[in-house]
Formats: structure tokens, sequence, C-alpha cells
């Protein structure tokens, strides 16, 4: 109950934020792989908010590595008969629950401030562009919630989450960025151009997450992971594949769509055409040259944006950043949910009564979970596993 009262009080949610279920699938299109974590932009961290969710985060894993400890030492205490029956899986569970809880809402709030940055890149007039030149003044303010945010957390948490914090805010800040490019109404050759460019700034400033707010000379020797890498390379190439194709000329669109997304959908076809302000009978033409079918929810005659829609995105979002991974590794639910207004954490529980069932006490039976409880602990303590979704 303490831990959840902190998490609320680092955290604030808007009220037409709603939560979503289940994990998000890795092989979305476009629109719904990363559109998705604009939603997002619903949570606001308060001012050293960081700090407080990071002390949840290690008061949790404090408990969860405590409690066996307690438990072996009742069970050498305690009569024989009884030393099975003590088991307090159930109870390292809600603890492991609650640092994955912790930590989704860390990230959730950081992306949060960069909202006003990529509210910014969705106002310009990215089709009346021209001229080609720095970076724009949206990414220097991303860049600046990095600088100012990720200090505190390496600061408060152990490197093992510190590690997985970095490699979900990865994936948060590049798929709002590419979620905010879709949301265009049209983007000129010189637009996509200047879209490259910032794309390129944005990795820069990604990459550089382990090694933000270090002296020069102790970032030099942080090695940031390979996993990491991998990441965030997967990500931009993604992002640099829409800008390429939307300044690809019509008339090559089909045969470069081919070659770079050759497992793209109808709807990544359409959300590129969309970009390119196409006429639909020229959509019409280029989805048919490909085999492939209109998506009814993508596209609109006269070249308007692709539909992406607020309601679901914040649903895909809250798959994203907010399931508790699901599958079989997932601790099964018991007991009321320990959820904060507005957000739903699955898997997180209240304390369960120690099943010790002595003679003539009645005390509710709870199933050995401990395999499953581990999972999420699993997750972060494996430091050459890759970065979950």
């Amino acid at each position: 109950a303490y831990l959840q009262e902190r998490m609320a009080a680092a955290v604030t949610v808007s009220a037409d934020d709603s939560a979503g279920g289940g994990a998000a699938a890795d092989g979305s299109t476009a629109a719904d792989d990363v559109a998705a974590l604009e939603a997002a932009m619903a949570h606001t961290m308060r001012e050293g908010g960081e700090r407080g969710l990071c002390f949840v985060v290690n008061t949790a894993e404090y408990c969860a590595d405590t409690l066996p400890q307690l438990e072996s030492m009742i069970q050498s205490k305690i009569d024989t008969p009884f030393k099975e029956r003590v088991d307090l899986a159930g109870e390292v569970d809600m603890f492991t629950d609650a640092v994955a809880g912790a930590l989704r809402l860390l990230v959730a709030g950081v992306a949060g401030r960069m909202g006003p940055s990529l509210r910014q890149l969705q106002g310009a007039n990215w089709g009346a562009v021209t001229v080609v030149g720095e970076e724009s003044a949206y990414v220097r303010a991303m860049a600046g919630v990095l600088r100012e945010s990720v200090p505190a957390v390496r600061s408060s948490t152990s490197p093992l989450y510190f590690r997985s914090f970095c490699d979900k805010l990865a994936g948060a800040v590049l798929g709002s960025f590419l979620a905010s490019i879709l949301r265009l109404k049209r983007i000129s050759e010189a637009g996509t151009q200047q879209l490259l460019l910032d794309t390129y700034s944005i990795k820069t400033a990604v990459l550089h997450l382990h090694r933000l707010g270090l002296p020069q000379a102790e970032a030099a020797n942080v090695a940031v992971p390979a996993t990491f890498t991998k990441l965030v390379t997967a990500r931009v190439n993604r992002i640099e594949t829409v800008l390429k194709l939307v300044g690809t000329p019509v008339e090559m669109l089909v045969e470069r769509f081919r070659i770079m997304w050759p497992d793209g959908t109808a709807r990544d076809l359409q959300s590129v055409m969309a970009l390119k302000s196409m006429r639909r009978q020229e959509q019409q033409a280029a989805l048919e040259a490909l085999g492939l079918r209109r998506s009814p929810t993508v596209g609109s005659p006269g070249g308007e944006a692709p539909d992406t829609g607020m309601a679901a995105a914040t649903s895909a979002a809250q798959q994203l950043l907010f399931a508790d991974g699901g599958g079989a590794g997932a601790p099964a639910a018991a007991g009321p949910s320990l959820s904060l207004p507005g957000v739903k954490l699955p898997g997180m529980s209240m304390p369960r009564t120690m099943n010790m069932n002595m003679p003539n006490m009645s005390m509710p039976n709870m199933p050995n979970v401990r395999s499953l409880g581990r999972s999420i602990r699993d997750q972060f303590k494996q430091s050459d596993a890759g970065p979950s979704t």
C-alpha cells in the first residue's frame, strides 16, 4: 500500500486516458507499432517524480530479495511438520510486480515530458519547407528532457534497472517520434530531408542515454550494450525508411517500397502515400501493382493524413508500456487489484496471508507460484538478455 501511494504521488494521468490490456504484438504495421506510444503523453511526471519512482523500484527490489531469507528463517524455527507450508512466493511476486510497474511509469513519465516538443513537430507546416537547415528546435527540446531526467534515474537505481529503463525509454522516444510523423498532413521533399536530419540528431541523443550527465572522462569508459544499439538502430531504420519513401518520386514508389520494405503491408504503404498527398487513384494503382488491398482505416481521398486515432493509440500504448509481459511467465492475479487512478498495472495484487495452514487455523490456500513470480525479475537480472517490448 505504501509503494502504491508513492507511485501515485509521482505521476498524474489525464482523465481521458484509458487503459488497455495484453501485450503488444511485435510484428504490427507501422501505424500500429509506433503511433501507439503517443498515449504516453497522457502521463505527466511531477517534478522530482523520477526519484520517487526509483525509490519504489529500490524498495520493492530489496523486499523481493529479502523475503526468501525470511522464509528460510521461519522454516528453520518452526516445527518440522509445518516447514513445507511456509511459502512467501506470493509476496515476492507482489514486490516484483511493483518493480515492473514503477519502471513502466518512469518511462511513460519521462516520455510524457516530450509532449510539447512533439506537438511542436506536428504543428509545423512540413509541406511548405523548401530549405534544409540545422536540427529543429523541437529536437533540442527533446534532448534537454533527456539530459534533465536520465542522470537522476541513473543515480537512484542499480545498473541493471537503469539499463532496462534506457531500453524502454529509447523505444518510447523513437516510437512517439514516428507516431508524430505519421500524423502530419503532408511532407515536401525538403521537409523529408529536414526530418531525416532531425532523426539522426535524435538517434545520437538516444544512443548516449547511458552516458548522459557523466564527466567526459567517465563517460568514455561506459560501454553501451550491444542489444541497446541494436534496438535503437532497428527503430531508427524504420523511421528513415518511411521518410525516404515519402521523398521518393511517385513513379518510383512501388519499386522502392518493394525493395526497402519487403514485409510492408497495405496500411504501411497507405501511410506513406498519405504523407505524399497522393490522389486516391494513384494510391489504388500503387496498391494493385503490389498486389495489396486498400485498408479501410488509413488514407482518404485528397491525400489526408493516416487516421491512427488517439483512442486506438492510447489502447495500444497501454499494451506496450503497461502490460505485465503476458504469457506463461506472468504471475496470476490474486486478491484485490493494486492500481493507480487511471492506470492499469496488471498482475499487481495486495499482500496475501502467509500460507502455513496450521491445525485449527483457517487460512486461505495459496498456490505455489514461485516459478511464475520470478519471471519479471529474470527479465532484469539477465544482463545479456535483449530489450523487452
